[in-house]
């Protein structure tokens, strides 16, 4: 604890140039880029009252269990 991983794996050659090797962030930053722009915008929902209506049942019957 306390020291950097590259002094921690200096008797196996793998282990040093895996930690010195940084984490590729290409997928990353691409999923970040793609979602960015869907998830910043606000859902639009147009249900039918019927649904909701079944929602509100469906929520009060399980409070009701927890009752």
């Amino acid at each position: 604890m306390g020291t950097h991983q590259a002094n921690q794996a200096t008797d196996d050659d793998y282990e040093l140039r895996r930690t010195r090797t940084p984490v590729p962030t290409l997928v990353a930053e691409g999923a970040e880029a793609h979602l960015a722009p869907i998830c910043s915008r606000k859902a639009h929902r147009d249900d039918p009252d019927q649904l909701f209506a079944w929602w509100n049942n469906s929520y009060i019957y399980v409070l009701s269990l927890y009752a």
